[in-house]
């Protein structure tokens, strides 16, 4: 049965509850990503997280990404973890590689808690980056603050779209640019849910957003 995309105060709460634990690992595994670590050794410490976590809640607790398997794939992931580098923009499968000084790591992690996705990522720079790359970091941090600004009742998503891809083009002068077709999404009964939520967008265009 097709879930709604309007949840309850109890799933909203669930789904928040979820989203804690999200942001607890992200926040060890950036800690931890140091010059020399092996990304193969960031998806262990995830695995043993999320263990760590479903024994001390008492929940039903486990990585959303560890065997999913999107329509069209030849296999089911194998890591709990995507872990890109540099030009790698998105949903890298963590291996032997060992992070350098300037590198850009890019980590994307969810889980399900009993039965509710939650998914987030975050860039960690490796020891010294580029002046660059510091601007990248920061202009995509400011985007996304008023991307989220923009999630409000009454608006629509071509307003999220518009707000993230102005601020890109704007605060870098048109130097930087969003990625075409990379999307965000809804969270809750699936790791994917509707609506996609674009980087870019024309305002008061799109899904009306509701509480």
């Amino acid at each position: 049965m097709k879930q709604s995309l309007i949840k309850s105060s109890h799933e909203i709460e669930v789904i928040a509850r979820s989203g804690e634990v999200t942001a607890a690992v992200l926040k060890f595994l950036a800690e931890r990503a140091k010059i020399g670590t092996r990304l193969r050794d960031l998806d262990t410490y995830t695995r043993e997280l999320v263990r760590e976590f479903s024994i001390k809640t008492g929940a039903d607790v486990r990585p959303a990404f560890l065997g999913y398997h999107p329509y069209g794939a030849k296999r089911s992931y194998p890591a709990a973890l995507c872990t890109s580098v540099n030009d790698v923009i998105v949903h890298g499968c963590p291996g032997e590689y060992r992070v350098q000084e300037g590198d850009l790591l890019k980590l994307d992690f969810g889980v399900i808690f009993e039965g509710f996705y939650s998914d987030a990522a975050l860039t960690v720079p490796i020891g010294e980056v580029s002046p660059e790359a510091r601007e990248l970091i920061a202009i995509t941090r400011e985007a996304l603050a008023r991307g989220i600004a923009q999630a409000l009742p009454g608006n629509r998503l071509g307003d999220i779209g518009w707000a993230i891809e102005h601020c890109v083009r704007t605060m870098s002068n048109g130097r930087f640019s969003v990625v075409d077709g990379l999307t965000g999404h809804g969270v809750g009964y699936a790791l994917h849910e509707d609506p996609s939520v674009y980087n870019s967008g024309t305002r008061g265009k799109g899904l009306k957003l509701e509480p």
